[in-house]
Order: structure tokens, then C-alpha cells, then sequence
């Protein structure tokens, strides 16, 4: 019986990642980040859970774990409240989005990542920007 719990859990929490919305969430809320490049990256979202928010655009002190964004693919970040009350959280009302090479985020070490600020491109998005993206944001 326990393993049959386990089971369903697990089975839950995987179909979970391929959804079009989250389980047990009524509603929420998207960005959608679309790598247009010939690599992998990952992408960090300096939200209200980031160590760093803008206009601090320094990278976190320890590694975060970010999402993978492959060729041609996207990748979601979902809020239980509107971006618009999620920005006006932030010191400054506005959202740094850090685009990292996969292979850099991979094979380096995080405090040369962050001390020499080995990122491929950084955008500082208001409300505004979101909104006339339709909530999407491409690469490069």
C-alpha cells in the first residue's frame, strides 16, 4: 500500500511537469521564455525569491538552480498572483531576466560565473515591457 502511494505521488508530480497548468491551482499566471539561439541556456528570474533583485543585478552569492531552456524550446515561470503585484514586491518595480550558456552554468564554477559576470545578456523589464511582450520574452 505505501508503495502504491509513492507511486501515485511520483506519477502525479511528473505529469505535473507537462501540463499546460499547474495542478491544484485555480488560476496563475505566465511568463513564457523562448530560446531563439543555437544553445542551451539557463535563464534566472530575479524575482521576489531571487537573493538579488533589481537594481542589484549582481548574480546570487551561491548557485541557483535555474531552468534549462533548450534550442528552439521554452521554458515557464508561473505566479499564483498577477507579474504586476509580483513586480511591485521588487525594490525598484522591475524584473531582471539573466540568460546564461548551459555549458558555462555547467562546467564552471559558480563564483567565477558571478565574479566575472558570465552571462550572455541581462533585460530589466517593467510592468509595461511585460505587458506589450503578451508576457513573452525571447532570446536573444
Amino acid at each position: 500500500m505505501k508503495n502504491m502511494i509513492i507511486l501515485t505521488f511520483a506519477t502525479i508530480v511528473l505529469c505535473a511537469n507537462a501540463c499546460e497548468k499547474p495542478p491544484f491551482v485555480d488560476k496563475f499566471y505566465r511568463i513564457i521564455v523562448t530560446n531563439n539561439s543555437s544553445a542551451e541556456i539557463r535563464i534566472l528570474l530575479a524575482d521576489e525569491y531571487s537573493a538579488t533583485q533589481y537594481p542589484d543585478t549582481t548574480l546570487p552569492a551561491s548557485k541557483p538552480a535555474l531552468q534549462k531552456a533548450s534550442v528552439g524550446k521554452s521554458c515557464y515561470f508561473d505566479s499564483k498572483i498577477s507579474w504586476e503585484e509580483n513586480l511591485k514586491k521588487l525594490p525598484a518595480d522591475t524584473l531582471s531576466v539573466h540568460f546564461i550558456d548551459n555549458t558555462v552554468y555547467e562546467n564552471e564554477q559558480w563564483d567565477s560565473i558571478r565574479v566575472h559576470y558570465k552571462i550572455l545578456k541581462r533585460l530589466d523589464l517593467s510592468i509595461e515591457d511585460l505587458k506589450a511582450m503578451n508576457y513573452n520574452i525571447s532570446y536573444p
